[in-house]
């Protein structure tokens, strides 16, 4: 009859085995939403514009940057703060030619931006590459990271996102 009401039941006559049992099935509960939110997960990072890698200046824009802090994802929607300027969504990160995921600090790779939003915006019309790029933390992309993302971060990364959300 529990079962209906989607209610666990431990049972076991040893007590370690019966805090063992309860332990995993938080750990697969925590997991399980974990990978519901996953898709909603926007990892903090600093981009630097490379002025000598500008291969397309309109949409999609390809410029070459420099990962200054965080790593950088694919997907990630950029912005730039200091103008309350959305740049876009990375669509594709190469290195060496080569397509890649993510990339760590301190990583030269070349990015393509799409912009839906804003069709319009031109590198150097816009923005330079004196402006920093930043990805675009949300009140709840924040909230999501801290609760079930915290772990895949080390000290810096979270003294960056802290930095980020004031």
């Amino acid at each position: 009859e529990l079962t209906k009401f989607n209610i666990n039941v431990f049972n076991n006559n040893i007590i370690y085995s019966l805090c063992d049992d309860f332990i995993q099935f938080k750990n697969n509960a925590f997991n399980k939403r974990k990978q519901l939110y996953k898709h909603q997960m926007v990892y903090p990072c600093i981009l630097k514009i490379l002025p000598n890698f500008i291969f397309n200046k309109k949409n999609p824009i390809v410029i070459g940057v420099e990962v200054l802090e965080g790593t950088l994802h694919n997907d990630t929607e950029l912005i730039i703060p200091e103008k309350n300027l959305y740049v876009g969504k990375i669509i594709n990160i190469q290195s060496n030619h080569t397509d890649i995921l993510t990339a760590n600090k301190g990583t030269l790779v070349c990015i393509k931006i799409q912009n839906n939003l804003n069709e319009n915006l031109m590198y150097d019309r816009h923005f330079t590459h004196l402006d920093l790029l930043y990805s675009n933390l949300s009140r709840q992309s924040l909230d999501i990271l801290k609760e079930y993302f915290k772990d895949e971060f080390d000290n810096y990364d979270l003294s960056l996102i802290d930095r980020k959300s004031t």
